[in-house]
C-alpha cells in the first residue's frame, strides 16, 4: 500500500498560516496511521488505499480543524444528544454549555 498522511493544504501548517487546531487534527491523524504501533488507520478506512486516497482522507481530517470544519463539528455535536454524551464520556476535557 503507498499512502501519504500529508493532505493537500499543507501550507495551511505552517506558523504564517496561523491556524493552530488544524495543526492539531492533521499531527492526530498523522499519529494515527503511523506503522509505529499497529497498521494505519487509514487502511481499514479505505481497502486498496492509494496514495491520494489517503491525500484526500488527510485534507478531510484537517478541515475539520479548520473554522468551516470547526462549524461542522459543532453542527454534528448540537444535533446529537448521543455524539455528546459519548463525547463527554471519552474526553477528559470537560466541555460546558455557553449561555
Amino acid at each position: 500500500m503507498s499512502y501519504t498522511t500529508k493532505g493537500f493544504s499543507t501550507n495551511r501548517l505552517s506558523k504564517q498560516a496561523n491556524n493552530p487546531i488544524e495543526v492539531v487534527f492533521a499531527k492526530k491523524w498523522k499519529k494515527e496511521n503511523s506503522w509505529d504501533t499497529y497498521s494505519p488507520t487509514v487502511s481499514y478506512l479505505i481497502p486498496d488505499c492509494t496514495k491520494r486516497d489517503s491525500q484526500v482522507a488527510a485534507t478531510i481530517v484537517q478541515w475539520l480543524g479548520s473554522p468551516v470544519g470547526q462549524g461542522f463539528l459543532c453542527d454534528v455535536i448540537s444535533e446529537s444528544p448521543e455524539l455528546q454524551r459519548s463525547i463527554m464520556d471519552r474526553c477528559s476535557v470537560k466541555l460546558t454549555k455557553k449561555d
